[in-house]
């Protein structure tokens, strides 16, 4: 899987693999069809992301993926969370609560201290719910991308960093 994260100042935010297509849309059509892409390009955070793991092995074998990142770290918008970081986060995770089999990005989120995701992923929601909220008492919210747009873009509004 592949996760990326928008940090600094700003939201952070993590995209699992299954919603990359925001990112990296498989249509040109489909490049402006979603709030969350003008969002990023708008400067409200600097994509995060993290060569460990699946992440980096999925980072490494998706083309389109890994141009986009490159893309983006040419351009300032990109910061790479250290393996260390990842892994200090990944030894705090309590694995046997987790639902999901998401380690990976749940670290990143840690990491990153991320503040949405955007995920399909119903286990990986649950585990947000139940563990990062619960336990980690991390404030994490979910994009609700198959909601309409008004809703997708108030989302991001009420999240949006006031640094910009």
């Amino acid at each position: 899987m592949i996760f990326w994260a928008l940090s600094s100042m700003c939201t952070p935010t993590i995209i699992d693999s299954n919603s990359a297509s925001l990112i990296v849309p498989k249509s040109a059509a489909a490049k402006n069809s979603d709030p969350f892409l003008r969002w990023i390009a708008n400067g409200y955070g600097v994509l995060c992301y993290t060569g460990t793991g699946k992440l980096g092995q999925e980072i490494r074998r998706t083309k389109r993926y890994r141009q986009k990142l490159y893309e983006y770290k040419a351009s300032g918008m990109a910061k790479l969370i250290s393996e260390e970081e990842v892994k200090i986060a990944r030894n705090k995770l309590e694995v046997k609560q987790l639902q999901s089999n998401d380690e990976d990005l749940l670290a990143l989120t840690l990491a990153s201290n991320a503040e949405i995701i955007v995920t399909d992923d119903e286990d990986l929601k649950k585990d947000i719910k139940d563990y990062i909220r619960a336990v980690k008492r991390i404030d994490v919210a979910i994009y609700p991308r198959h909601q309409k747009r008004k809703t997708r873009q108030q989302f991001l509004d009420q999240r949006r960093c006031i640094c910009r």
